[in-house]
């Protein structure tokens, strides 16, 4: 597997996130973002620990997209 970003780059995008916050989705209307680690789930494609798992809530488009473009441009640094 030749992994196009690190675990360490998609925990960055996650910890840069403001709005999004890193919690379980209840059935609630706030946008999450949680990272998972697949390497503890034999039986799931090996994504390792670079897979994010997006909720989308009900705030604004604009705010929602800005906190995204965050995320990704910690993922660069």
């Amino acid at each position: 597997m030749n992994p196009e970003f690190s675990g360490g780059q998609v925990r960055a995008f996650v910890d840069a996130l403001a709005l999004f916050k890193s919690a379980y989705s209840w059935g609630g209307v706030a946008s999450l973002a949680l990272a998972y680690d697949m390497r503890r789930v034999p039986s799931r494609a090996n994504y390792g620990d670079r897979i994010v798992r997006l909720n989308i809530g009900l705030e604004s488009t604009a705010d929602r997209i800005a906190d995204l473009e965050r995320g990704l441009r910690a993922m660069q640094d």
